[in-house]
């Protein structure tokens, strides 16, 4: 499952540019802090 978000994500930023890692950093985060917060 994750590979395919990370393919996504890569032809998301092939597209976009600036703005699609921008957006990308932002999912990153998110999803860092939800599994942060789900493992405690």
């Amino acid at each position: 499952m994750k590979g395919c978000l990370i393919a996504i994500l890569f032809i998301v930023l092939l597209f976009f540019g600036p703005v699609g890692w921008i957006c990308a950093a932002v999912v990153g985060i998110i999803l860092l802090a939800s599994s942060g917060k789900k493992k405690k």
